[in-house]
């Protein structure tokens, strides 16, 4: 049984044939070029013709990457997240921590020990410290972009790169090239900002040893040095870090093809990661919520299922005596569900400070419950800073304790782990249906929708 892995990033197009012993047979990495189709094409016939195969030999094909869903002969698409983590867990079972920097994002993930999901941070809104951005950079500085890594080692001087935007970072190295600075030197610079940004990415998602390094600027022992600074400790990096993305596809593909083999269906990633597990589960006790920072991860793992209360249309006004004239449609008419009993199935409810008239509405619940049921507000901090984001996590601990407390049980960090890879996987899957959904696939199975 063979199967391919197609990652298509904005740069370079990778490809990885796997045989049923999870070996490399062959590998092939080109320009992506102006077209993601023409891209794919190419790589795949270039497959083909290094193996002397045919494209019926291939039992399964996973496109990941930039232009994923511009592959017309895969079978699934996945996202390059989930593909890299399990490259990564391939090449190095100890890996926990995978940095990925490719052509014009970069990426954070934390794994547990099967290479599964567990948390990641993505920067897709700039270039900044990706490869296009080092590539700006080293035609700017009339040096080839391959030589930037050692050439930065010889830096001496301490040259400070105050932006890590393409355009202003590329004018700072026009001025510090017209004041003399040697090359080396404003490599050195560029590579220490390029650390500094993207350690803090992968502290953000709580950075556990081993760390692996993937994607073409993995290639740049300049930036790889500078990370290994910032983040203390050592980076293991794949003897051809471009083609991890890919491999994790083809892996994707071995399960899948093997579980349609002995099944008779088609498995999807997602079926692939969380096993069993069916999301919507009716046998279990249900919680409700309203927002989407609602963490569903905390609520799943203490044994209930998470639901989501939506408004609607509804005559009764039984709540006007209870909520002020001015409070919106959808307010009152969870306030009017609640009191005709429509939600008495809930076993508690997780409420929103997102406004005065959901803080209202939790107060009239509490009222009407009498204690009687569970009942939680959870803030949001207004910022993404580093202050910000511990202050939530210290109200998603504190959501934790409150289960705990009011319905005494304990909730394990080995049923958290698992209830993120679980939604994670829900989250991945809808990102991919609506991707394809926007470049006008239309052929999603009832079973997808």
């Amino acid at each position: 049984m063979l199967t391919l892995g197609i990652d298509i990033g904005s740069l370079t197009t990778n490809a990885v044939l796997l045989n049923d012993k999870k070996e490399i047979l062959a590998y092939e990495v080109i320009a992506t070029g102006a077209s993601s189709k023409k891209a794919c094409d190419k790589i795949f016939k270039n497959i083909l013709n290094v193996t002397k195969l045919e494209e019926k030999d291939i039992s399964y094909v996973v496109a990941t990457g930039y232009g994923r869903v511009k592959v017309p002969f895969a079978n699934e698409v996945v996202t390059e997240i989930t593909c890299h983590a399990r490259g990564a867990n391939h090449f190095f079972p100890s890996a926990r921590t995978v940095i990925d920097i490719g052509g014009q994002d970069s990426k954070a993930i934390k794994l547990d020990a099967k290479g599964n999901v567990l948390d990641f941070s993505m920067n897709d809104k700039c270039a900044a410290g990706t490869g296009r951005f080092l590539e700006v950079m080293a035609r700017t500085l009339e040096i080839e972009l391959d030589d930037m890594g050692e050439l930065s080692l010889k830096g001496k001087e301490n040259v400070s790169i105050s932006s890590l935007c393409t355009v202003f970072a590329e004018s700072e190295v026009v001025s510090l090239i017209g004041a003399d600075h040697k090359p080396e030197d404003i490599c050195k610079g560029l590579h220490v900002s390029i650390g500094k940004r993207i350690s803090a990415q992968a502290k953000r998602v709580g950075m556990e040893d081993d760390v692996v390094m993937t994607g073409g600027v993995a290639k740049n022992i300049g930036v790889v040095r500078e990370l290994e600074k910032k983040l203390l400790c050592s980076i293991k990096i794949p003897d051809e870090p471009q083609i991890v993305g890919a491999l994790g596809a083809a892996l994707i593909a071995l399960e899948n093809a093997v579980a349609q083999k002995t099944s008779g269906k088609t498995a999807t990633s997602n079926e692939v990661s969380i096993a069993d597990v069916e999301l919507d589960d009716n046998k279990m006790p249900k919680i409700g919520y309203f927002c989407t920072y609602t963490p569903v991860e905390i609520i799943r793992a203490a044994g209930f299922h998470p639901v989501r209360i939506k408004g609607g249309s509804s005559d009764n006004c039984s709540s006007d005596g209870l909520l002020c004239s001015n409070i919106c449609s959808y307010i009152k008419t969870i306030a009017d569900k609640k009191m005709s009993g429509k939600l008495d199935h809930l076993e508690g409810v997780v409420f929103a400070n997102s406004c005065d008239g959901m803080r209202r509405l939790y107060d009239v619940w509490v009222r009407l419950d009498n204690g009687k049921k569970f009942s939680h507000i959870l803030d949001i901090p207004k910022n993404n800073d580093e202050a910000s984001i511990q202050y939530f996590a210290g109200l998603i601990e504190n959501f934790k304790e409150k289960l705990e407390k009011y319905y005494k049980l304990r909730i394990n960090y080995e049923d958290i782990n698992r209830s993120i890879v679980l939604y994670n996987g829900v989250r991945e899957n809808v990102t991919v249906f609506m991707q394809r959904q926007w470049n006008g696939y239309i052929g999603h199975s009832g079973y997808e929708i």
